[in-house]
């Protein structure tokens, strides 16, 4: 097996989202200010996720003919004596 990941690395997505309580948010900054790189460049990378998120395009409603054309195309067909 691969060597022990960081106990605190659950808490970082929270962070990056402040989301933490003020016992965990202390504890985490606590453990950050340790320089544990791996939480560091985890860190880093939920940041970047979290900020393209926020700069992601609203979702759109397809067009009622495409999206009546998609869900026919993905529908489970029926099979031919099957008894359905």
């Amino acid at each position: 097996m691969g060597a022990e990941r960081c106990a605190w690395l659950g808490l970082l997505a929270a962070h990056a989202l402040d989301a933490l309580d003020s016992a965990e948010r202390a504890g985490l900054e606590g453990h950050l200010r340790s320089r544990c790189a791996e939480c560091e460049g985890e860190l880093g990378r939920t940041r970047r996720e979290v900020e393209a998120l926020a700069e992601s395009p609203a979702p759109v409603a397809p067009p009622p003919l495409v999206r009546r054309r998609v869900l026919n195309a993905v529908r489970p067909r029926r099979r031919r004596g099957s008894g359905e």
